[in-house]
């Protein structure tokens, strides 16, 4: 497979689970009783757990930072991610996935 098959098919898998992300929470919202910052909060960690673990076994280099990043990366972790995650949760169970995904990303 060429270099450019592999960026095709990356971005094409990308798009294809930002697109279903609002339809699985506004399905998870609705049949499950789910809080909208519990089911963000669910969301968060086992996707930091998950690329924590990918990123330890095929790029171990990428997760050294200096000490002084740490307070950037915490904050950002915690209030950039968390907030916006969060909010756009709040978002899809108010608005719906189609609304709220157009207003997170406009």
């Amino acid at each position: 497979m060429t270099l450019r098959a592999k960026g095709i098919l990356i971005a094409l898998a990308g798009t294809t689970v930002w697109a279903t992300t609002g339809i699985i929470i506004s399905y998870l919202l609705k049949h499950y009783t789910l809080q909208p910052l519990t089911l963000a909060f669910w969301r968060d960690l086992i996707i930091a757990c998950t690329m924590l673990l990918l990123l330890r076994v095929a790029r171990p280099e990428a997760l050294r930072i200096t000490r002084r990043d740490i307070p950037f990366f915490l904050l950002y972790g915690f209030v950039g991610l968390a907030a916006f995650n969060g909010m756009w949760t709040f978002s899809v169970q108010f608005n719906g996935a189609a609304v709220a995904t157009v207003l997170a990303y406009s």
